[in-house]
């Protein structure tokens, strides 16, 4: 399976084009058009999500062990609860910036890692996701260093 890649670097987040029933009202046109527009968080996930659809679902055996998979699986549905509204499958050699939004520029991804700690009771170093990590260094760490268990 083909890891994720930013949809930055895909060129995909991009603002359409005006479309003609906005362009014929001028200035008014365009002013409604700048509120109606998708934002960019809109753009990168619908390319993100496209990629995944693509790929389709990560199987179990994908990760090392089970316990992994059951901490992967948490994880997503986590980022599904503070960053993307809808549960997205994620390999373990994802790039941790690309799922958890980082380049997108919102409080999200904080809100999603102060999540991963309280409900598996670890501490990120302030500088841990600064580094180019994957889905499954982020699982690794926290199947390493959590003081709670799924379920608790």
């Amino acid at each position: 399976m083909k890891p994720l890649v930013s949809p930055y670097e895909l060129d995909q987040v991009k603002y359409p084009e005006i479309p003609q029933t906005f362009k014929k009202v001028p200035i008014i046109g365009r002013l409604l058009w700048w509120f109606h527009r998708p934002t960019k968080w809109a753009i990168y996930f619908d390319c993100l999500k496209a990629q995944v659809e693509q790929r389709g679902q990560v199987p179990a055996e994908e990760w090392a062990s089970n316990e992994m998979y059951s901490i992967a699986r948490e994880i997503q549905a986590l980022l599904k609860e503070h960053c993307w509204q809808e549960y997205l499958s994620f390999h373990p050699k994802d790039p941790y910036y690309v799922i958890a939004e980082f380049e997108v520029g919102d409080l999200s991804e904080v809100s999603a890692i102060m999540a991963i700690e309280e409900v598996f009771g670890v501490k990120f170093d302030d500088t841990y996701f600064t580094n180019a990590i994957t889905f499954e260094d982020v699982v690794r760490y926290v199947d390493k260093h959590k003081t709670k268990e799924l379920g608790c």
